[in-house]
């Protein structure tokens, strides 16, 4: 499985991390609404990324930070009985929120990665511009 963050202009993708040789991340300036983002890593190959452990999480937290990437999106969203899944339909195991969130503030449907807080996830509007970071299984090189 493979982390990206950015876009599909492919000569603003950067790889630049490996953990334990299953994922890279690249980065990018590019920012989207999180229905965009979604497809723009769709096109890529992957969907939006998932972290399944803190680990993971970290990982992905430590590459938005050291790139300036602002408040990326990832793939969490809330569905109609208002609980949290993955893009792929799973119901959240793993949660990372920062205190007081998930808070449904004006209907927050999708989640996002904050920098200045360890990595913790807030809901947030969808229609909202932000960098992404897109997993999948392989890069693929042209």
């Amino acid at each position: 499985m493979f982390w990206k963050t950015g876009v599909v202009k492919r000569q603003n993708i950067y790889p630049t991390y490996d953990l334990k040789k299953k994922h890279t991340q690249t980065q990018s300036t590019y920012k989207t609404i999180w229905s965009k983002a979604r497809a723009a890593c769709q096109k890529l190959g992957g969907d939006l990324a998932v972290p399944t452990n803190n680990k993971e999480n970290v990982a992905i937290w430590n590459i938005a930070k050291q790139k300036s990437l602002s408040h990326p999106w990832i793939g969490l969203v809330r569905h109609k009985d208002t609980k949290f899944y993955t893009v792929q339909g799973i119901k959240v195991s793993y949660t990372n929120w920062s205190p007081g969130e998930p808070n449904n503030h004006k209907t927050e449907n999708c989640v996002h990665l904050l920098i200045n807080t360890n990595g913790h996830w807030n809901d947030h509007g969808c229609p909202w511009n932000y960098n992404f970071i897109c997993q999948q299984s392989s890069i693929k090189r042209k």
